[in-house]
């Protein structure tokens, strides 16, 4: 049995006053959301609701997870939400190393426009003549003026030349 499954059904059925208008609401059989509450009652060894032929009642402990489950649903639909929208705003810290010139001339105009945009990233410039341990110093990007990276694990693009 799915704990959450079996959690979304029951807050659903208590919402709905009723199992077909839970299992039409969430897309499953009345036999299977019976099914389902019914394996939840068991594996917790308590009745969550009285059933009569006209109408469902909470019991006391049904009450108390009814409020449990609420809270846990409503985390697990915003964990999702933000680890669903995370590819979609840039949060986090963001650590950048380059050559002097190049982080003055041009990396720092482009680090203050990112950071106006995104203002959720901390952006760590590192500006050094250099060459840095790219995995002891734990730089996420480095620009540097190198045609040879230290390590074949590494990923190395050709931003441009200088004559």
């Amino acid at each position: 049995m799915d704990i959450f499954q079996a959690m979304r059904v029951f807050v659903r059925v208590v919402e709905t006053g009723s199992f077909t208008a839970a299992a039409q609401a969430l897309g499953y059989s009345t036999a299977q959301t019976s099914r389902l509450l019914s394996e939840l009652e068991s594996s917790l060894q308590a009745r969550l609701l009285q059933r009569s032929t006209r109408r469902l009642a909470l019991t006391e402990v049904g009450m108390r997870y009814l409020e449990r489950c609420r809270l846990i649903l409503g985390e697990i639909e915003d964990a999702n939400a933000e680890a669903g929208g995370a590819h979609l705003i840039p949060r986090g810290h963001l650590r950048v190393q380059s050559t002097t010139g190049i982080g003055i001339q041009l990396l720092a105009p482009l680090v203050a426009r990112y950071a106006e945009l995104y203002p959720q990233v901390n952006v760590d410039l590192t500006l050094s003549q250099r060459q840095p341990d790219l995995f002891e110093e734990g730089h996420d990007v480095v620009i540097t003026l190198s045609a040879h990276l230290p390590d074949s694990e590494l990923v190395g693009q050709e931003l441009g030349r200088i004559y």
